[in-house]
């Protein structure tokens, strides 16, 4: 009978021995390490509960936390095919009587009409066109001396301040189109031809004025505001205005009051975050004589922390305030350590 090194003669599974010895022996410390990471798991979970519970409520705090925010104004219009309206925090209670006169306007302008087709040559020379206070310079030679090219050197020059051209093709022929992108009576077009003659068709002394340029203007309790724009917020303080149809002899009323129900929602989502912030509190901390379990932060530091800093911020009065504290805003606590809002 031959003889092995796993056996040595007497039957015995030695390398089945040696490694059961060799796990065994490593056993104690995986397990130990092993358990120390579940450990480590629980607690960055439980961290990360307790951060989203934190930040929700930290955003709802921040929102009673300013005075401005405290006071939302709501802007009605009573007639919105005329008029609509918005408000911010720094506006007044009050009502005011809005009749449009007229809305704002772009201009514009175009050519009389060249018989031939878009592509008929023109002539050379220059367009100093402007718009308003800004202008540039349209060079025209024998590469785009047509209304296709005179309407491309135009919508392709880096220093347009606003103006598109196009073509349109009407009875009598083509027409080059000047319109502004911008509104208001302080930018009307103008153009200057120089050099050609033929060129001249385009200059504003030719040019015909499809729609005028024109400033928006209305009556505010009886006074004449004009502005360049249809809609604008300079007129009354924390209150913006976008005029929508010009009906003269029409008046209407503008309403800037309290938004009460947009307060309440702050102080509302105020409440059901503190909740869910004080549940997941009691949950990290918690401990269950009958189960024998603890909360994953149970007795830890951070949570004792976190615990004592909610408490100073809820316990802030402002004395200078009308609603100073928590409980003047209509908050009070019921059994359970909930917040209970009353409207």
């Amino acid at each position: 009978m031959a003889l092995t090194s796993s056996g040595i003669g007497s039957g015995l599974d030695i390398d089945s021995l040696v490694t059961q010895l060799v796990r065994a022996e490593g056993a104690s410390p995986s397990f130990r390490l092993n358990k120390r990471e579940a450990s480590y798991q629980a607690d960055l979970s439980a961290v990360g509960q307790l951060k989203a519970a934190l930040s929700e409520f930290q955003t709802s705090l921040e929102s009673l936390s300013n005075i401005d925010k405290l006071k939302p104004r709501s802007a009605n219009s009573s007639d919105t095919s005329l008029f609509t309206t918005t408000a911010d925090e720094t506006a007044v209670a009050g009502s005011y009587e809005i009749e449009v006169l007229t809305l704002a306007k772009s201009e514009k302008v175009r050519s009389n009409s060249f018989t031939d087709s878009d592509t008929e040559v023109i002539g050379t020379g220059t367009l100093d066109i402007s718009l308003g206070a800004e202008s540039f310079q349209i060079s025209v030679d024998s590469n785009n001396n047509t209304l296709e090219g005179i309407r491309d050197a135009i919508n392709d020059a880096s220093d347009n301040p606003g103006i598109t051209a196009s073509i349109i093709h009407v009875d009598g022929g083509a027409q080059l189109v000047l319109d502004s992108n911008v509104i208001g009576v302080a930018n009307a077009i103008t153009v200057v031809a120089t050099d050609g003659f033929d060129l001249a068709r385009l200059d504003s002394a030719n040019l015909i004025v499809a729609q005028a340029a024109q400033d928006a203007t209305f009556n505010l309790d009886g006074q004449l505001v004009t502005k360049g724009s249809s809609s604008f917020s300079d007129v009354i303080t924390g209150v913006t205005i976008n005029l929508q149809k010009a009906e003269v002899d029409t008046i209407e009323t503008l309403t800037v009051e309290l938004d009460s129900g947009a307060l309440e929602a702050k102080v509302k989502r105020f409440a059901l975050t503190y909740n869910a912030l004080n549940d997941t509190l009691k949950q990290l901390s918690s401990y269950d004589p009958e189960t024998k379990i603890a909360g994953a932060l149970q007795g830890d530091s951070l949570l004792r922390g976190v615990q004592t800093n909610i408490r100073n911020i809820l316990g802030d009065v402002a004395s200078d305030l009308k609603f100073g504290n928590i409980v003047e805003l209509g908050i009070s606590t019921d059994e359970s350590g909930h917040f209970q809002l009353d409207t």
